[in-house]
C-alpha cells in the first residue's frame, strides 16, 4: 500500500507499507505529479515501513522514468526530498534509483521519521 498525504502541505508525506501492486504504484506517481501541478515550493518525505519488501524491477523503471519526466518541475518546486529507510535493502534501492536518475533537489536519507520531519521543517522555514 502507498499513501500520499498532502494534508500538511507544503509537506508531502508518502508512506510505503507492505506489498505494492502495479496500480498502486502508478497511482502514487500520478498523485505526486498532481501535487507538482500546484506549482508551489514543498518538501516530500518518502517513508518506508520496516515490512516493505524488495522493490519490483518494474517499479524501479517506472520511478526512474517518472523522475526524468518530472525533473524540471521538481527542480523548480521541490525544496527537498527525504527518504526514511529503516532497512539496508531499502537504502540500496534508493541509491540504485538515484544513480540512474538523480534528483534535482536536496536529498537526505534517514533511519527515523522524527529526524526526517525536523529536516523537512527546517527546509520549509521562512
Amino acid at each position: 500500500m502507498i499513501e500520499v498525504d498532502g494534508h500538511q502541505w507544503p509537506l508531502l508525506l508518502v508512506r510505503f507499507e507492505g506489498q505494492v501492486t502495479d496500480a498502486e504504484f502508478q497511482h502514487y506517481l500520478d498523485s505526486v505529479s498532481r501535487h507538482l501541478d500546484r506549482g508551489e515550493p514543498h518538501v516530500t518525505l518518502l517513508i518506508a515501513a520496516p515490512n516493505v519488501p524488495m522493490t519490483r524491477s518494474l517499479h524501479v523503471r517506472l520511478q526512474t522514468q517518472w523522475i526524468r519526466q518530472e525533473h524540471a518541475r521538481m527542480q523548480r518546486y521541490s525544496r527537498g526530498i527525504g527518504f526514511v529507510m529503516p532497512t539496508v535493502v531499502t537504502h540500496g534501492v534508493v541509491r540504485a534509483i538515484l544513480t540512474v536518475a538523480p534528483l534535482p533537489s536536496t536529498t537526505a536519507v534517514f533511519r527515523s521519521e522524527p529526524a526526517a520531519l525536523a529536516w523537512a521543517r527546517q527546509l520549509l522555514a521562512p
